[in-house]
């Protein structure tokens, strides 16, 4: 509307960028629009030239900056997402860029690289007892993790109690951890349940010596222990510790869980934007869709606790790791990069996760996993 235009329009005119990048499938029309108005204004005429907002005088006509698209939807893409004068647009998946295309992309404006995750994901991780021990839970008992998003919503309560009932005569014992998010009053209830541990998971120091040789053979805990937590911001080393994974339809925990190989149960899903999600992973047989909670904690104590469901739990991981696309982020940037004229040009990013790893994190000039700006390298 007008009143995102005109705030859109001074945004441009005091930032001058080289370079717009949208993440949001609502902010492709105006944005556009906007920058081609100003483009115009500077030139008087509309006419095209160099990259960059005209800083009037005597300087050459201008053109818009470059604009790309970062689609974080999945599969089920809005037409929203799509416009024929991107720049570049990047999907996550083969049936994001059939759509992309079916909007009148060209095969040179879209890139297919994956969805961008937080960098910790692509990390190499120990084994899932080694990671169990270093987050304070019993390294041989199985885990299990109830998500519900950023706010908790959902039936996580219902799904957590029929879980926790049903592993409560594990073989080996089990263990459920509940990531409430910011839904501070869900992990106070279910901390004040009979059975839930009031406690978090007394986590050793870092420095401790970690375990060494095969896991352990069985869990000298028995029942079934769950540890409600709120938001935490270590969800990589939580997801590798996991042996099953019972969350929402989400396109970003989907493909958080695909690259560390966590097999998934969908609970629930959006209308329309969330359905193909569903279909991409029971279709890629990396999960299932349940949405009664008696009818995920049947199915979660086949999985952890059959013979037959332990290997089908290991071909699922093998799977959904094959699918995971951990090197995405840094493709994303490295291309976007490449569409500015700008210093960001020369940043040193890292070229693949391993390299990651032994920058600590630091991409050069940006440090994406504490969303932080840094100086450019020279």
């Amino acid at each position: 509307g007008v009143a995102a235009s005109s705030r859109l329009s001074s945004a441009f005119r005091r930032f001058r960028p080289q370079l717009v990048v949208s993440v949001h499938p609502l902010l492709q029309h105006v944005p556009l629009k906007v920058l081609r108005s100003l483009a115009g204004r500077a030139n008087g005429d509309g006419s095209g030239g160099p990259r960059g907002i005209a800083r009037g005088g005597s300087e050459p006509p201008t053109a818009p900056p470059p604009f790309a698209t970062v689609v974080t939807d999945f599969t089920t893409c809005h037409p929203t997402w799509f416009h024929r004068r991107v720049d570049k647009c990047f999907v996550a998946t083969e049936e994001a860029l059939r759509r992309a295309k079916k909007r009148g992309l060209s095969d040179k404006q879209i890139k297919r690289h994956g969805l961008p995750i937080r960098p910790a994901f692509s990390k190499e991780h120990p084994p899932k007892y080694e990671m169990r021990r270093r987050l304070g839970l019993d390294p041989a008992a199985p885990l299990v993790m109830l998500a519900g998003g950023g706010e908790g919503m959902g039936t996580l309560e219902l799904t957590c109690d029929a879980v926790q009932e049903q592993l409560r005569n594990a073989p080996n014992g089990a263990q459920v951890v509940v990531i409430c998010g910011r839904n501070k009053a869900l992990v106070d209830k279910l901390k004040s349940k009979p059975g839930y541990d009031a406690r978090d998971p007394k986590v050793p120091p870092r420095d401790s010596a970690p375990l060494t040789g095969p896991p352990p053979p069985s869990s000298s805990s028995k029942g079934c222990r769950v540890y409600p937590l709120g938001f935490v911001n270590n969800m990589d080393e939580w997801m590798a510790a996991s042996d099953v994974i019972v969350t929402k339809a989400g396109p970003g925990t989907i493909a958080e869980a695909l690259c560390v190989g966590l097999p998934l149960i969908l609970n629930g899903r959006v209308p329309c934007q969330e359905e193909g999600n569903v279909d991409y992973v029971v279709r890629n047989k990396v999960g299932y869709f349940l949405t009664d909670p008696e009818l995920i904690a049947n199915q979660v104590w086949k999985l952890l606790c059959t013979p037959g469901g332990l290997s089908e739990v290991k071909r699922m991981s093998e799977r959904a790791k094959s699918f995971g696309k951990p090197e995405a982020v840094y493709q994303i940037v490295r291309d976007l990069a490449a569409l500015s004229d700008t210093r960001v040009t020369k940043m040193n990013l890292p070229r693949s996760s391993r390299q990651y790893a032994r920058q600590n994190s630091q991409l050069g000039g940006f440090d994406l996993g504490g969303a932080r700006m840094l100086e450019p390298v020279e």
